[in-house]
């Protein structure tokens, strides 16, 4: 084969070739990093002669001639996209010609990412992200869900769908600053419903297991009550507390 520069295959369409084995394009002068060693090109002639369009699959050296990359270009109105790059340990790249997570996509169209069970119009839509459970033959984690039904948009976290295990703790946490990796945790329901909100809201605090806890370590006020509008008079109600009961909610008493 030759070693560089030149098309060793070319097949013409339209007809079928029904083959076996393995098609190898090598290269034995590609040693350096970013390298080319094998290239599979899709073409366009258009009913010419000339090319107007492709697409390209690339195999490059990334760093050493024994580490990888594949990289695939489309064209778009005749200028090529570097489309997706898969590095030398499996991390893939959308938009992104060097992706530092498992999945990284690059775009400056928003939203970057949409998931859905279904494209058909006037049909109820959901997507569903899960994580693993910890024994394998139980159904994920579900962690969030979103839907849009025609009468509601909904976003459901912890469960929602028989598909996944529901989540039994939800808490909520804030860093002290932009750049912080240390966080502290602010919030958290747990399986029966009960919220703790503070410094230690934990089921192992003191007073855990009411509806509503509220823990403060500090001389703010743990709860505040404001009413923001500037036309407020002297006489105005600013702020109520109500103690209801029944399942009529019958307010028994109040603090305003």
């Amino acid at each position: 084969l030759p070693t560089s520069g030149a098309t060793v295959l070319t097949i013409h369409t339209p007809g079928a070739i029904a083959y076996g084995g393995t098609i190898e394009l090598q290269n034995k002068h590609a040693d350096g990093a970013g390298d080319e060693f094998g290239k599979i090109e899709f073409q366009n002639l258009n009913n010419t002669t000339s090319v107007t369009g492709r697409a390209i699959i690339l195999a490059k050296n990334e760093d050493a001639h024994n580490s990888s990359m594949l990289k695939f270009y489309t064209m778009n109105a005749g200028s090529a996209t570097d489309a997706i790059t898969i590095d030398k340990v499996g991390k893939v790249g959308i938009g992104t010609a060097a992706p530092a997570y498992a999945l990284d996509i690059l775009n400056s169209t928003t939203p970057q990412l949409n998931i859905s069970n279904t494209a058909s119009d006037n049909t109820a839509k959901y997507a569903h992200i899960t994580c693993s459970h910890y024994d394998n033959e139980e159904e994920p984690m579900t962690m969030i869900e979103g839907r849009s039904d025609g009468s509601n948009n909904y976003t459901r976290i912890g469960g929602g769908r028989t598909e996944g295990n529901s989540t039994q703790i939800i808490e909520f946490y804030t860093g002290t600053d932009h750049q912080s990796t240390s966080h502290v945790k602010r919030m958290m329901i747990d399986a029966s419903g009960n919220v703790g909100i503070g410094s230690t809201p934990d089921p192992s605090s003191a007073g855990w297991g009411t509806t509503l806890t509220v823990a403060n370590d500090t001389t703010e006020p743990a709860i505040e009550l404001w009413f923001n509008n500037a036309s407020i008079t002297d006489e105005a109600r600013i702020g109520q507390i109500n103690f209801m009961s029944g399942t009529s909610a019958k307010i028994n008493a109040c603090i305003g």
